[in-house]
């Protein structure tokens, strides 16, 4: 049923915008040239276009499309072997083989460092848009009811997290750095009373899955103003996660969620 709602709201807006900028256009758009009226009109088509888009992606997000599929038989990449030095030389270890999720065109690695309570991932993309090996920290936190990311690239923060999601970014630092940042959350969100829960190799899976559905029903819940808030920072490239989350106005609402959520 949600579905079909998106898809008359697309229509309707369509609509009116043919109504609005055809029959009966404003004055400022008929005074322009030809050539600027076909140019905006245009310019409006496509950004409708990848508005519908991403509705059309985001109401397919599901856990099952981004179940876990293991390479096992297969060599290692060379960004991943590179980063993998990194993360052991920090005390993290291997949860298992590389992998790829759903249909997206990347392969993963998952390490854990139990002591902090923290998975490391290193991912190799290889769409034609980011050619790029990235790297986050995740921590769950208070039962699962929130988590703390912490993120190598604004671009892995353009989609909205859930209630209780809190993430930082720290563009192309060093896994060290990376981690150090990541450490710093963990502590101050301690002292908020909001604690991680414990991170090992063998519950992995089963955190990711939960995480993952915890994503999917908010962005089933919600499509039209996460495909809204998406669309946004993708054209205006807004990061409002960048730097430490106790000197960001976005986090501040959602430690409050994790603190006083039940």
């Amino acid at each position: 049923m949600r579905k079909v709602i998106f898809k008359l709201l697309f229509y309707l807006v369509i609509a009116a915008w043919v109504w609005a900028f055809f029959l009966y256009p404003p004055k400022w758009l008929m005074s322009l040239s030809l050539l600027a009226y076909v140019i905006i009109n245009v310019l409006w088509g496509l950004l409708c276009v990848y508005f519908y888009s991403i509705q059309k992606t985001l109401t397919s997000f599901s856990p099952e499309e981004m179940e876990i599929n293991p390479l096992s038989g297969e060599a290692p990449i060379e960004e991943l072997c590179e980063f993998s030095g990194f993360l052991t030389s920090l005390g993290f270890v291997t949860v298992g083989p590389p992998y790829t999720i759903g249909k997206l065109p990347s392969v993963s690695m998952t390490f854990v460092h139990e002591q902090s309570n923290t998975y490391a991932t290193i991912t190799d993309f290889k769409h034609h848009l980011m050619k790029k090996t990235l790297l986050n920290f995740v921590s769950h936190l208070k039962d699962y009811r929130g988590g703390l990311g912490t993120f190598s690239d604004s671009k892995q923060t353009d989609l909205p997290g859930a209630p209780g999601s809190l993430y930082q970014v720290f563009q192309d630092a060093a896994p060290k750095t990376l981690f150090e940042r990541h450490l710093q959350a963990l502590a101050y969100l301690k002292n908020k009373g909001i604690e991680a829960c414990p991170a090992k190799p063998d519950t992995f899976l089963t955190d990711w899955r939960a995480g993952g559905e915890r994503r999917c029903n908010y962005i089933n819940a919600a499509i039209f103003r996460v495909s809204l808030i998406l669309l946004w920072r993708v054209i205006m490239r807004k990061a409002p996660h960048e730097g430490p989350i106790e000197y960001q106005k976005t986090a501040r609402k959602q430690i409050a969620y994790l603190q006083y959520s039940q």
